[in-house]
This record gives structure tokens, sequence and C-alpha cells, in this order.
């Protein structure tokens, strides 16, 4: 693949949050997580292990597992937009990929700090190479749903889980029901530096408020689900 084709499959993969009910080939799972196992990782210690759920039962009880108490807290309240959004991210998709690290591998790592951002840096590779196989077989999914400390002890003991493993993250896949335009994106212009950081480019405390409430899914902050 030359860069034009890449970059090309890099700016197709959108984030999506409707789905069509045409189920996913197992084969489709498998070239999916083909990709993810070619992920760079921190020593080539490869922490990932993934759970691919297609049961719609299954689904269900995971997002009651995600809903802890039973409610979702919205600012909104009821009758908001996001009202179904938990249904939508967690039962519509055809497929849910549970991305697993297992934490034992740090000890293949630098001692220090480090060890937990090349562990998590480790599985956001192996996510990301999940997204753009996912677009390049026409399927799409969201971002991925990250899952809060008592959730992720009920969905281990849902799914089998061993309890030294971490759930990273769940990530919905499936054909998409709309395409939506091409997200905003800041320009390589404003991103880059050459040799030493521009601070004629540096953006000010101002500036990112300003682009927090122009540019960034502020809405997506107003959900907490426990």
């Amino acid at each position: 693949m030359d860069y034009a084709a890449l970059i090309k499959l890099i700016r197709k993969r959108r984030t999506i949050r409707k789905y069509k009910s045409t189920p996913i080939p197992d084969e489709y799972v498998e070239r999916v997580i083909e990709a993810a196992r070619w992920a760079p990782s921190g020593a080539n210690a490869q922490p990932w292990e993934f759970v691919a759920v297609k049961s719609e039962e299954m689904k269900k009880k995971m997002l009651g597992c995600l809903m802890g108490t039973g409610e979702v807290i919205r600012k909104e309240g009821p009758g908001s937009p996001w009202q179904k959004l938990p249904q939508r991210l967690f039962v519509d998709p055809p497929l849910l990929i549970v991305v697993c690290g297992d934490p034992r591998l740090k000890e293949a790592y630098p001692v220090g700090e480090v060890r937990e951002e090349i562990f998590t840096s480790s599985l956001a590779a192996a996510i990301q190479n999940i997204h753009l196989a996912a677009t390049a077989l026409g399927l799409e999914g969201s971002t991925w749903g990250t899952v809060g400390p008592l959730a992720d002890v009920r969905l281990k003991d849902l799914l089998g889980i061993p309890q030294v493993l971490k759930i990273r993250a769940i990530l919905p896949l499936g054909y998409p029901g709309h395409h939506p335009k091409p997200p905003f994106r800041r320009q390589v212009g404003e991103i880059m530096h050459r040799e030493k950081y521009d601070m004629a480019k540096f953006r000010t405390d101002e500036d990112i408020k300003e682009f927090i409430n122009t540019k960034a899914l502020r809405g997506l902050n107003n959900i907490r689900v426990l």
C-alpha cells in the first residue's frame, strides 16, 4: 500500500453511533484481530487479549454491567438527545470487541512510572489497528467505551475474564447506518514544529477554552456510565 492509499483509508474512518443490523462474518472478526496483533507494543510484550461478543443477550447483560445501579446519569435529563446513547453504543452494534490488557507484562518494561504509559500506549496502538482494519472491511464504530472500576469487575465476571486482567476498552463495530461528514481536523502547519517548539503556535488558555466550546464533542461529557 502506498501513502496515498493509506492516508485515504485513515481519512475515511468515521465515528458512528447508528448501525445496520447486518451480521458481521466471523472471518471479518478474525481479520480485525489479526490487524490488532501486529500493533507495536512496549518490549514487544503484546499485552492484549480480545473478547468478541455478538450475542444480543450478552450485549444486553454487558450494558447492565456498564450502567451499574441501573441508571445513566445525564445533566440534560429525560428527553435529551443522549437518552438512548448507551443502547446505541452497546446493544445496537452487531459486534463488541472487549480489549483487555495483562498488567503482569509491565515487568518487561523499564522500572518506573513509565510502565503504565507504555502499557496504555501499547493497547491504544492495537485499538487503532482494529479501527483501520474495520474501515478497510466496510465497517465502522464508535471510538471506544471506557470502563470504570466497578463495571470492570462485573464485566469480567460476566465474560469469564480473569480478574488479573484489565478491561481497557469496548469497541462497537458494525456496518454504518449513516455516513458522517469529515470531522474537523487542525492543519499540519498548526501542529508541527521544526527543530524546536514554535511559541507563535502556542495556544493560550482562552484559545483552548474556545476550541473545547466550538470544536470538541462536549456533549459526551454530560454522560457518566457507572
